[in-house]
Formats: structure tokens, sequence, C-alpha cells
């Protein structure tokens, strides 16, 4: 999946928002941590995720993701809360004067699209996820 395509951005994030029930732009469940099951704001999480930013933060991580390097099973050093914050500093230096937040959710939703190990973590928001600790220094 290339991250330079709109079109082809919106119906990952479709395609995974099918799949993954609980997520949402911030992460996983309604609620912050611990999670908690607040069903309007999981619905308002998920439906703006194929909002104009939202799909600007997934194809940003998308192309961060693209540059990393994998490990066999899910880093457990580094939750997506801090891979969502390296992957905004590593897009800023790469382009500089455009925005570069990322998302939590919208982090693990590139993950998953581009067929990365994603595992919640203990019922909050946020993932492990296979992503070697080299890409710190992307």
């Amino acid at each position: 999946m290339e991250g330079g395509d709109l079109r082809q951005a919106v119906q990952a994030i479709e395609a995974i928002r099918q799949s993954v029930p609980d997520l949402g732009w911030h992460g996983f469940g309604g609620g912050v941590f611990p999670r908690q099951t607040r069903t309007k704001d999981l619905a308002e999480f998920r439906s703006d995720m194929t909002a104009p930013g939202q799909v600007e933060e997934f194809r940003r991580a998308v192309e961060f993701l693209q540059a990393v390097s994998r490990t066999k099973k899910p880093n457990r050093r580094r939750s997506s809360y801090t891979w969502k914050d390296i992957a905004a500093r590593w897009y800023a230096q790469r382009h500089p004067g455009e925005d570069s937040y990322i998302s939590n959710g919208m982090l693990i939703a590139a993950a998953l699209a581009l067929g990365f190990q994603v595992i919640p973590i203990d019922g909050g928001p946020n993932a492990w996820i296979n992503i070697a600790d080299s890409a710190r220094h992307v």
C-alpha cells in the first residue's frame, strides 16, 4: 500500500475500521486508559478516521512505517503512543514546514494496513507493534 494515493488511503482505513471494531483515531476503545466502552465516543472516533486530517495522519504514518524494519514479535519497549511521536518527528525532519502530527489510532491503523503485528495493551488505547528499535533513528 502506498501512502501517497488519497483514495487508496481512505479504502485502507475503511477496511481497518471494518475489521477492528474498537479502533478509532485516538487508539483502542471509546475512552482513555483504562479502556472504557463509551459507545458514543467510540462511534465518533471511528467515524472521524476518514476525515481529511486523520487521512493525512494515516498517510504520514504509512510513509514512516514503510521506512522502518520489523521485528519478529511486537516490540514491548515502546508503545504505539511513543512510536506515533517518533513517527511525527521523523516526518517533520523529511517535510519541513508541513504538519507532522500523527495520532495514536492512525499509526495503529497504518501498521495494520501494512501487515504489522499489533497487540492492544492492557485494555487501554495503546498497542505493541513489531517495529525495530532502530526505527528511532531512521
